[in-house]
């Protein structure tokens, strides 16, 4: 049995009132985390459990998932050292994409955090963060 809790931002913040959300992710968690057109900015962090040892990052499908780096957006996702960053739809998959670097699943064994700014208001993401390693 699956614990899916379904994370999303569909309110406007401005550059002052930053949301900041923190998710535990714990043996069998699954979260959606989900930028809708409109969001200005929001990060997340998915601080690991216990009881979780490995937490996997993916980002599907590509009709949800646009970030606007022509106009000034960006998507950070950071794990440990590891700061990767995110354009158009480029974004961690499943099984990676033949053509575009670095689009693997992010794997990690350590918080994740994801940051996204969208000056432009055109960007989405929708990603899910889930334990694979209990």
């Amino acid at each position: 049995h699956q614990n899916t809790r379904v994370l999303s931002k569909v309110r406007l913040f401005s550059w002052n009132d930053l949301l900041v959300e923190t998710v535990p992710i714990g043996a069998k968690d699954t979260v959606i985390f989900q930028v809708i057109n409109g969001v200005r900015a929001c990060f997340a962090k998915f601080a690991i459990d216990p009881s979780c040892s490995k937490m996997r990052l993916t980002c599907q499908p590509v009709k949800q998932f646009y970030i606007n780096c022509s106009e000034g957006d960006r998507m950070v996702v950071r794990t440990g050292r590891k700061t990767r960053r995110y354009c158009f739809h480029e974004r961690p998959m499943f099984s990676g994409s033949p053509v575009l670097a670095d689009t693997k699943p992010v794997f990690s064994s350590t918080d994740i955090k994801i940051s996204i700014k969208t000056q432009s208001r055109r960007s989405k993401a929708r990603c899910k963060i889930r334990c694979v390693k209990q």
